[in-house]
């Protein structure tokens, strides 16, 4: 086939894709927002997998806990806790404090206003073991180790308490739970009514042309010829979801950047809106779109 006759083929199944979007109007921007908020669903879905990483992962630096040791504690029995809770594969490192030391701490943590006036005999202190965690990837079966590890040094002789404030680390834990499972339905839900609407895009089409398509296989166009305007069509369809999909994370990356400003602090990322988002949104919604549009193809063809 020589170039112009593959220019004259392009123009006729370029021609006959906008006819049919120009027929069902309604029906394509729906399969285009369709597929645009499977995408747009699907990337935040996985930002928010990401950033609850993260999170676990900064926690996980300064995870640690506190072992306050009782009046009767020994020596001997507090050097047998320190070695062995210092050969755990959790843990980091141990520290010794004394009475005098942990006092020290405590008077340096606390602002002057809050000391004013206080005399430094009345702040009550003992003895603790320090114990901080390795600062590696924190999930559920290393949080759950570490509770254990912290239960076993309550029951251990000479241990009046230990302080291991973690709660968030389940609420964090519980909220990745949820994202996991909402988004995945939510993105999957969203995925397959995209595909609907272009499947039925498509179908219209092909309904609307079945006089045409039969005189075109009497005068013996090939299959190519007869189908390509459709796969032109979800083409179509396709890129301007993934546009209207750029566009709705742009809406929803301008929140997050309110929210950052709301909270300095916090050492996450917040930028949705990038390179690799933009291609995930064209390349993805023109995947799906011919997805969509082979499934009604090949129904047609059978």
């Amino acid at each position: 086939m020589t170039p112009a006759a593959w220019a004259d083929r392009a123009r006729v199944a370029w021609r006959d894709a906008l006819r049919d979007l120009a027929r069902s109007p309604l029906v394509g921007f729906s399969a285009a927002l369709a597929l645009a908020v499977s995408l747009s669903v699907l990337a935040l879905h996985v930002f928010v997998i990401a950033n609850t990483n993260d999170a676990l992962d900064a926690i996980a630096r300064d995870l640690s806990a506190t072992v306050y040791l009782a009046e009767d504690a020994t020596r001997e029995g507090v050097d047998a806790m320190i070695k062995e809770t210092a050969a755990s594969a959790l843990v980091r490192d141990v520290t010794f404090r004394t009475e005098e030391e942990e006092k020290a701490r405590i008077v340096e943590l606390l602002s002057a206003d809050l000391l004013s006036g206080v005399d430094a005999e009345a702040i009550p202190t003992q003895p603790v073991v320090h114990v901080r965690f390795r600062p590696e990837q924190l999930d559920e079966a290393s949080f759950a180790q570490m509770g254990a590890l912290t239960e076993r040094l309550a029951a251990t002789p000479g241990v009046a308490s230990v302080g291991f404030e973690a709660g968030h680390v389940r609420v964090l834990f519980a909220i990745g739970d949820l994202v996991r499972l909402a988004g995945t339905i939510l993105g999957i839900g969203a995925l397959v009514v995209g595909l609907f609407f272009v499947a039925l895009l498509i179908r219209v089409g092909l309904d609307r042309r079945t006089e045409e398509i039969a005189m075109l296989r009497a005068v013996g166009a090939t299959e190519a010829h007869i189908y390509a305007p459709m796969y032109v069509t979800g083409a179509l369809v396709g890129v301007t979801g993934g546009v209207m999909a750029v566009l709705i994370s742009g809406l929803i990356d301008g929140r997050l950047a309110a929210l950052a400003q709301t909270a300095p602090n916090v050492s996450l990322s917040f930028d949705l809106v990038g390179p690799g988002l933009i291609l995930w949104c064209v390349v993805g919604g023109l995947a799906l779109a011919l997805a969509g549009t082979w499934f009604s193809v090949r129904r047609h063809k059978s």
